[in-house]
């Protein structure tokens, strides 16, 4: 089913966006913030802290429970440990479930990018040459050993109990995104009728 085909008439008020790393859920949230009028929280902008150091499993926690309280949102990302205090809170979660060889092809040209400008990130952490092509913690290496059970994974959540109160969407295509949130946008401006 299509974006256009799921998609709630009625705004949503939480929205979650999850997918595989270098889908574009940080890029596509914030977009979403701005052209819905939501508070954009990244659950990675939550979970580290400088030097690539994870927070306290329970502080993490209590900070993703504290932005979920909130009324109106959007926020990306895919900790398990979060996921049933998020998830039951959101109205609508999008699934960016794009193909492996696009973002195989995001992967490797964000790393490229943030490598060579030394971009920062969460809590002034950055992505090295190093860390990013001749580590253990590469994400490019993350991408590659992860991307299939991710997607088994989200098709088993995605259908589960967890999201029977929310709407659910599937974007397996940037376009469907897209779609989605020109839908979106045109509902909050144009008067019920």
């Amino acid at each position: 089913m299509t974006a256009a085909q799921r998609s709630s008439v009625s705004v949503p008020e939480r929205i979650v966006i999850v997918g595989s790393s270098c889908a574009g859920k940080t890029t596509f949230a914030a977009r979403v913030g701005s052209g819905l009028g939501l508070q954009h929280t990244q659950l990675d902008e939550l979970h580290w802290l400088p030097d690539w150091v994870a927070r306290d499993p329970d502080d993490f926690l209590a900070r993703v429970i504290d932005a979920a309280a909130e009324e109106r949102w959007v926020m990306d990302g895919n900790y398990q440990k979060v996921r049933p205090h998020l998830w039951s809170r959101a109205t609508t979660i999008i699934w960016l479930n794009y193909s492996f060889p696009r973002v195989l092809w995001r992967c490797l040209k964000r790393s490229v990018w943030r490598s060579l400008t030394g971009e920062t990130l969460y809590a002034g952490n950055v992505e090295s040459f190093r860390r990013t092509f001749l580590s253990k913690d590469s994400i490019l290496l993350w991408v590659m050993t992860n991307f299939g059970e991710k997607r088994r994974r989200y098709e088993t959540l995605l259908s589960s109990e967890l999201t029977n109160h929310c709407t659910v969407i599937e974007c397996r295509r940037p376009a469907d995104a897209e779609q989605w949130l020109k839908q979106q946008t045109l509902n909050d401006v144009l008067p019920a009728s």
